[in-house]
Parts: structure tokens; sequence; C-alpha cells
């Protein structure tokens, strides 16, 4: 459970606070320097038992507060390549509360205490922590901001988490991951504010223009701010880019249909009846009743006469009474 390289490094100046720590001695025994170095190779061999026993041996009491930190911080190790994060986490604690390792191991077992507590669902242990761990970063890499922006999200504080989540986005630039900018979008979405959803979603779409899900949100978002032709210009889009073909073979004539009566919603029939007929004529929406009188609609609000006479023809051997 070693931190990343970028984030256990040396301290070089002080955090946004002006919180500095001081560097700490590294004092430690020969005898205990040679069993330790003995338990980090049995561990490295995954032969836990024998790292345990061997760190069972060197926890008597005799050792200085650097020795007991890295004892602690080892014992720590052990259970967490084990899987055994509940077990880890005391001794990861006690490692910390000596304050006695040097600042880069120190701040990188900060880090990875922070991750064990949020892979726990410790949230509030984990925002507790980072809090601490960033005051004394001047750089912290993005992954800090999205760590603690996520784990305020998670506890509902969602005007908490938005800053770090922002902070973490921008200060990663192209190297943003995706779920970063799905966690800003979510949060938007919860305070209901849909116009930021709006521009998130925008963004979202620029760089992933090929994923129909990101096109129909943003669809969704210019829905809930009533721009209804926003969102059905959103959806053509996506529509002639064919993002809809790529959608699961069950949904694709769902999606079509779905945009076909946004047009029709929006007062556009001559647009809806065109894309129908035409999705028709290339078997992705079915020549059933039910799509034949949503067509014949189509025509007739579009007053393409000719065009309704020729679907009445189609419907005529599927239902009675059909008259202009």
């Amino acid at each position: 459970l070693a931190a990343p390289v970028s984030v256990a490094q040396e301290q070089t100046c002080a955090g946004p606070e002006g919180v500095e720590r001081k560097e700490r001695p590294s004092l430690i025994g020969e005898r205990t320097f040679r069993r330790l170095s003995a338990v980090h190779e049995q561990l490295g061999e995954n032969n836990y038992a024998d790292a345990l026993k061997g760190l069972n041996a060197l926890n008597n009491g005799n050792l200085n507060d650097y020795e007991s930190a890295m004892v602690n911080q080892t014992f720590g190790y052990v259970y967490a390549a084990q899987g055994k994060y509940d077990q880890s986490i005391p001794y990861f604690e006690n490692a910390l509360k000596t304050d006695a390792l040097p600042n880069s191991a120190h701040f990188g077992l900060m880090y990875s205490l922070a991750q064990l507590y949020a892979g726990q669902e410790k949230h509030q242990q984990t925002v507790d922590l980072m809090l601490q761990y960033l005051s004394f970063q001047c750089d912290p890499p993005p992954q800090a901001y999205i760590a603690l922006g996520s784990s305020y999200a998670s506890l509902g504080q969602f005007n908490n988490a938005l800053p770090y989540v922002q902070k973490a986005i921008v200060k990663a630039g192209d190297d943003a991951q995706e779920s970063w900018y799905l966690l800003e979008l979510a949060i938007y979405f919860e305070q209901k504010d849909y116009p930021a959803a709006g521009r998130a979603l925008t963004q979202i779409v620029a760089k992933w223009p090929d994923k129909l899900k990101y096109w129909e949100m943003l669809s969704g978002a210019y829905q809930e701010q009533q721009k209804d032709l926003e969102a059905l210009g959103i959806l053509m889009l996506a529509y002639r880019k064919g993002l809809i073909y790529k959608a699961p073979g069950d949904q694709v004539e769902k999606k079509l249909l779905n945009v076909v009566r946004m047009n029709m919603f929006v007062e556009v029939p001559f647009m809806a009846g065109s894309m129908l007929e035409s999705e028709i004529a290339a078997g992705r929406i079915e020549a059933n009743e039910r799509n034949l009188t949503l067509l014949l609609s189509a025509w007739t609000q579009a007053r393409e006469f000719d065009r309704a006479i020729a679907t009445i023809d189609r419907l005529a051997p599927m239902k009675q009474d059909l008259s202009l």
C-alpha cells in the first residue's frame, strides 16, 4: 500500500495555511534495521505469517519513536497486502500518532490511510485526514483534491465537495479522468443547477463525443431548463453523427422514436416525418400500426397530404375509418 510517488514527496514549502512540518530524524538501531529488512523481504515474498512473527518480536517496548512508527507502518502494510484493511488501519493510525516519520513517509502514509478510509466508506475520517494532509501541501496532486471532494459528496455535503472537484479537474488538465467530470456533473444535478450541468456536459461531450449517453444527458439538462429547441438540437446532432445507431440493438428503435416525438413536440413535423419515413425504410423502426399512425400525424401536421395519403394506404389493412 505504498503511497504514489507524486504524493509521498518531501515538503519543500509551507501549505496554503502556512503550515509546515519540520523534518524528523531517522534514528534506527542496527538490530531493528536488520529485523525490519528481513520482514520487508518476507512481505515481498508474500510470506505474511513469518513477517508478522518478526514484527511481533520487534514490538517489545524497547523502540524509539521512529522505530515504533516504522514497526506500526509495516504491520499495516502486511495486513493491507492481505486485504485485511480493518486490521491495517489501526497500525497506520498509530504510526501517524507517533509523529516520528520523515516528511516523505509521513505525508505518504496520511494519503494512503485516507484512501483506506474512503475504501471502507469512512467518509468523515477521510475528510478530516485529507484536510489535514492538504494543510501541509503547497502543491498537492489533483488526486488529493478529488479524494476530498468525493468524500464530501458521499456525505451529501455538495457545496463543500464542488470546489475540490473543480480544483482537481483544473489542475489535472488533459489528464483529468472521466469519472471526475461525472462527479462534478452529479453535484450540479443534486443542486438542481441545470445551467451549470449543461456547461459541464458541453465539456464532457467535447471530450467524449462518441458517447451517446452524454448527448442525451445534455439534452435532458436543456429540457430541465425548458429549452426544448436546444434539447432537440443536441439529439439531432447525435442522430446525424450516427450515435443512436450504436446503441444496443433493442434500444435503437426506442431512441429514434424519442427523437421523432421531440420533433413533433416542438412543432417540426416535416423533420419528424422525414426521419421516421427514412428509418422505417431502413428497417430500424418497425412499420407497425402505431408507428405508421405517428407518421400519418407528422405528414398531416406538415400539410404533406400526398405523403399522408400514401401512409393511409399502408395503414388501411391495419385499421378502419382512416381519414385526413
